[in-house]
């Protein structure tokens, strides 16, 4: 058995000034939560939403992005042998729709564990992850994650 740890840490930020959110195509506005954000949450949901009801009942959830953000991550790779690996990891954030992102206040966290195929390119991703702050009607109890190579 091979023990090869290693501690991956993330930090991102971005801010838009001189414009009004209204102002900013929703396209290059930003956008956080989900796979290469903070994984155990909807694509793009941390931020500013709209919500609606749909004609069925159901609810209709909008993201509308902000104009600055925050992103925090770690991970604890641990290579098991030369084709495995587990990893642990927590990943937070929020975008904001003021022109500075507010690091820690209203951040939302996820939390998960993933195992890791090693091939000779890249290795393959299973995680799953799970929300620490868990929304009503908009955040599963969980979130499956597969691709290929390093969440970063």
């Amino acid at each position: 058995m091979k023990f090869k740890p290693t501690l991956a840490l993330r930090a991102a930020a971005g801010a838009i000034t001189g414009a009004g959110v209204d102002d900013i195509p929703a396209d290059q506005l930003f956008y956080v939560g989900g796979g290469g954000s903070v994984r155990g949450y909807p694509y793009q949901t941390l931020g500013a939403l709209q919500t609606t009801t749909s004609a069925s009942g159901g609810t209709d959830i909008t993201p509308l992005g902000g104009k600055s953000y925050g992103e925090l991550a770690a991970e604890l790779r641990l290579q098991l042998s030369e084709s495995w690996g587990l990893v642990l990891f927590t990943d937070g954030g929020y975008a904001y729709p003021d022109e500075l992102p507010k690091f820690g206040e209203d951040f939302y966290w996820g939390a998960g564990l993933g195992l890791r195929f090693i091939t000779s390119f890249a290795p393959i991703r299973f995680d799953v992850a799970v929300p620490l702050q868990q929304r009503d009607q908009i955040d599963d109890d969980f979130q499956l994650y597969i691709s290929i190579g390093q969440a970063f």
